[in-house]
């Protein structure tokens, strides 16, 4: 009787381990940031946002489904300006180190591969239907849009990631 989905998403702002407060409390500090690459992209929302998105993926969840929320990506060179907006740094000094092993100059939430399996779920929520099962889903709004890679799915806009990041450190204990 249980029922088990998974949920993808990108970084969380201001989570445990989220790099916008730790750079945030390196330019308070007076010290450099380390950047992996300014054309480097990342999937970014707040606590509250990824919150909705499991809380919904509990309510739609039929059994064995992905669900993946529909958000910007931001460069790093756009998280730069924003972060030195937000601290009201005149100059922000970063290094760039590099893809560490693993890493990716952008993310993937949905591949090309489970686009004949992808559903609008809601409006701002995507489903991947199980592959495995027979079982019959009721998402019937087939999803036509791309992959969903970071580096496709990019906003400049570094007022917005602004108003986004002050919006998700304001619900943290920043």
């Amino acid at each position: 009787s249980t029922t088990f989905a998974s949920v993808r998403y990108g970084n969380v702002i201001a989570s445990r381990g989220s790099f916008i407060p730790l750079w945030l409390s390196l330019i308070e500090d007076n010290k450099k940031i380390k950047v992996t690459s300014l054309e480097c992209s990342r999937f970014l929302f707040t606590l509250e946002d990824a919150v909705d998105t499991v809380l919904s993926s509990l309510e739609l969840s039929e059994g064995g489904e992905i669900f993946i929320p529909k958000i910007k990506s931001y460069t790093m060179k756009t998280t730069i300006e924003a972060v030195k907006r937000i601290s009201n740094s005149s100059q922000l000094e970063y290094d760039i180190i590099g893809l560490r092993p693993g890493e990716k100059i952008h993310e993937d939430m949905l591949s090309k591969t489970e686009l004949p399996f992808t559903y609008e779920a809601t409006k701002k929520l995507l489903v991947v239907k199980p592959q495995y099962t027979n079982r019959e889903h009721s998402y019937k709004n087939k999803y036509t849009g791309k992959e969903f890679n970071s580096g496709l799915h990019v906003s400049d806009n570094a007022e917005e990631l602004v108003k986004l990041v002050q919006r998700g450190l304001s619900e943290t204990e920043y």
